[in-house]
């Protein structure tokens, strides 16, 4: 039930949206719903977004504080409350970048030894286990060198025979 007491069902809910709240980045639910746009109603934060954010209210001086650990954030409600009235305005959500990630995941299959090395054994079948298991035995027996054990030989310039030097004019 709306607030001006009409029944409506959602279509649908978009979940973590990432929105920014001038220097932070909260992750907001909403509720998708296919009603008739009103200038006149705002768009309302739930009681869940505001304790995430920790957000005070000064309703007398219109100030709405956002604070993240030691760093506060002011905003003016009056000013917040202005929004343009173009109709023309277009809001779109972009859904192909999680479908290019589900591609990237299937077309970049990594091997055993990248799995072994990011240890991401989430999804190992029995053979490529085995073979996961004897990458990181070999890397376990490799021996650890040590800055002092390293040894570093000097390179020298040397001119080799029947090398012409050329001379700048």
């Amino acid at each position: 039930q709306l607030a001006d007491k009409s029944i409506t069902r959602p279509s649908g809910m978009a979940e973590d949206v990432l929105v920014k709240v001038d220097k932070f980045m909260f992750p907001i639910d909403f509720v998708v719903m296919d009603i008739e746009e009103d200038d006149d109603v705002p768009l309302i934060l739930g009681r869940p977004f505001m304790k995430t954010a920790r957000m005070m209210i000064d309703i007398d001086d219109g100030v709405m504080k956002v604070r993240v650990q030691d760093e506060e954030v002011s905003f003016n409600l009056w000013e917040a409350m202005k929004h343009p009235h173009e109709k023309d305005m277009c809001f779109k959500l972009d859904a192909t970048e999680e479908a290019i990630l589900d591609v990237r995941k299937q077309a970049h299959q990594p091997s055993s030894l990248e799995q072994a090395l990011t240890e991401s054994f989430e999804a190992l079948d029995p053979e490529k286990e085995e073979e996961v298991e004897s990458f990181l035995k070999q890397l376990d027996a490799l021996k650890e060198v040590t800055p002092l054990e390293a040894k570093i030989e000097e390179l020298k310039n040397e001119e080799r025979p029947g090398e012409v030097k050329l001379e700048l004019k």
